[in-house]
């Protein structure tokens, strides 16, 4: 099991505090910081199931995580056996909680987590941190601030959702995993003939051709996150998605999604929502795949087009 994990894990738990509480919480993360810095292990693991009895004594689901999973670090380090007994927690506290936004977290780490070992094992949980969709799109991720750093895109243009992150946080555990699935289980590698539009993908039904089918499960996902953002609302959110979806389909189904193909559905994006907000990062797209065929001229035609038109857009990465 990997230990860069937990920054990731930590990074994702914590949620906003009350002022009092925050500087308690606050001082005792300090005193176990400089425990770290003498290289204290045990002495860190006590301090943070101190953190976790008062957490948990209090309520505070997001202090309770953060001080397990620090104790569940340090544990591992010194009796590497201690980590099955850990996970046997978290996958406990999972199934046992009521709060819908904190099962989807548990699971969502314990995905991650548990790929290493068994993807099948950690694609289930993945699919179960994404289950209760309708209740985690209303769910917003600042809840979770300050350990979660909210981007402004993430507030502007998807309505930073709890949903959303896990989301495209399963997409991309699942890609990083996909050739250790393939040599597991059958994936698929073919799209019907014709399935050459977005149209087209975001309606099809895929059928999984095996139970640890990441590769199906990544389409399902973008077609689960495109659904959502498909109203006149939220459509700067649809565009960045659309445009994240198609590269992935491009790199994987360049067979249906070509070169050509996908410039010709970023060019009707670009006529029919003109006034989107997020239509310049349609131009880039754009720009971007004719750089892939080394079309320089039109490219440059592209950029000053789009650098005209939308002169004063801030773009999507803040």
């Amino acid at each position: 099991m990997k230990i860069r994990y937990y920054s990731l894990i930590v990074l994702l738990v914590m949620s906003v505090l009350a002022p009092m509480q925050a500087q308690t919480y606050d001082k005792m993360w300090k005193e176990l910081e400089v425990l770290e810095q003498k290289d204290l292990p045990q002495s860190v693991i006590s301090e943070a199931m101190k953190i976790y009895d008062k957490a948990k004594a209090e309520q505070n689901v997001p202090q309770m995580m953060k001080a397990y999973l620090t104790a569940m670090q340090y544990r591992s380090l010194l009796t590497p056996d201690s980590l099955k007994v850990d996970m046997k927690g978290l996958e406990q506290w999972a199934s046992r909680t009521g709060s819908v936004e904190d099962k989807a977290i548990l699971y969502s780490i314990l995905g991650e987590m548990t790929m290493t070992d068994s993807i099948k094992k950690g694609f289930d949980y993945l699919q179960l941190s994404l289950k209760d969709k309708d209740k985690l799109l209303l769910v917003p991720v600042e809840k979770f601030k300050p350990m979660v750093k909210v981007g402004e895109a993430s507030k502007r243009y998807f309505r930073d959702n709890l949903y959303n992150l896990l989301a495209r946080r399963a997409i991309q555990i699942m890609q990083q995993y996909r050739w250790q699935a393939a040599s597991k289980a059958n994936q698929t590698n073919s799209l019907p003939a014709d399935m050459t539009d977005m149209d087209r993908f975001v309606t099809y039904q895929f059928v999984p051709v095996s139970d640890c089918d990441l590769t199906a499960a990544v389409m399902q996902t973008y077609q689960s996150l495109l659904k959502a953002y498909d109203t006149e609302t939220e459509r700067e959110g649809w565009l960045l998605t659309g445009i994240d979806a198609l590269n992935y389909l491009y790199r994987h189904f360049s067979g249906n999604f070509s070169n050509d193909v996908c410039q010709q559905e970023l060019r009707k994006w670009m006529h029919t929502y003109p006034a989107v907000k997020t239509v310049p990062e349609v131009y880039l797209a754009l720009a971007q795949f004719l750089q892939y065929q080394n079309n320089q001229v039109e490219r440059l035609r592209i950029v000053r087009e789009g650098i005209a038109g939308y002169p004063r857009y801030e773009g999507s990465t803040s």
